[in-house]
């Protein structure tokens, strides 16, 4: 993180590319990310008028890229990954699934879902393409899968489920608050659909938006440890399900470092239940 004062009017996008030494291409890139934040509070329009006196943070985007300690699973259908944040699934030349065929030598290899940029934890790869077609055919069926999230407030409720229109689409999740600390609740959730941004747009829909969510929370951010994190605390725990032969597997993947140190320092992480077949031992659908 970076802090300035602007010290005469001009464009915020012109500002950054200065402060920075930058590009006013990258520096849109920053802005359209929501790494920039005036006043406290996250500004994305690139032609937004600063005034003296106002005062500029601009978090950077850390570079990440595969390597082979982020691998969990492997065997003759499927690949497991542990996706870093800040990292995109598919379509571009730097996404996980274009680094891994790389490294694998393998042009057949292919997501079999994907996970939001800014999203951390487990992603599954089919080696083949009748393997991918396998799972996206029937997902719901064979897969189950549990995330990990922080959201801003104490949940009132032990468990919910949440059921929600989105795009026209019936979105449904399983909420457990898992621990509570200085005004932060750990949550497990297990989705029973697979929309887009469900668990960030539901958690805000209901008032409790996640920790580092720039779309969906709050504008406008007074501690600076939220301004400073560099991802919503959303992770893709852990992912089970049925393999083409009829095996099952189960892959869990290790939370991001600083995701973990939040949970630390706001007591968010002694004496919690990880073993997600608990969590909803007692859940009445």
């Amino acid at each position: 993180m970076q802090r300035f004062e602007c010290l005469y009017p001009m464009l915020l996008r012109d500002f950054v590319a200065e402060q920075l030494g930058v590009s006013k291409k990258k520096a849109k890139e920053l802005l359209d990310a929501k790494r920039v934040f005036v006043n406290k509070q996250v500004v994305w329009i690139a032609t937004h008028q600063l005034r003296r006196g106002d005062r500029v943070e601009i978090h950077e985007e850390k570079k990440v890229g595969f390597d082979p300690s982020l691998l969990l699973l492997e065997n003759e259908w499927i690949l497991a990954v542990n996706k870093p944040a800040g990292m995109v699934v598919t379509e571009k030349t730097d996404s996980l699934e274009f680094q891994l065929r790389q490294w694998y030598k393998n042009r057949h290899l292919r997501a079999i879902h994907r996970l939001d940029k800014d999203t951390s934890g487990v992603v599954l790869f089919g080696k083949e393409q009748e393997v991918v077609d396998f799972y996206r055919t029937r997902w719901e069926e064979v897969v189950e899968k549990y995330y990990l999230a922080i959201c801003q407030g104490v949940l009132p409720f032990k468990q919910k489920q949440l059921k929600d229109y989105l795009e026209q689409k019936l979105a449904v999740m399983d909420v457990v608050k898992l621990k509570e600390g200085d005004d932060y609740s750990l949550i497990g959730v297990r989705l029973h659909t697979g929309r887009k941004h469900q668990i960030r747009i539901q958690m805000a829909k209901i008032g409790y938006p996640l920790v580092g969510d720039r779309l969906y929370g709050p504008k406008k951010l007074k501690k600076r440890e939220l301004r400073g994190a560099s991802q919503q605390y959303l992770h893709a725990y852990e992912v089970r399900g049925i393999l083409p032969s009829g095996e099952n597997f189960r892959v869990v993947a290790p939370l991001p470092s600083e995701m973990k140190a939040f949970m630390k320092r706001h007591h968010l992480f002694d004496d919690v239940i990880w073993e997600t077949e608990c969590w909803f031992d007692t859940f009445i659908e």
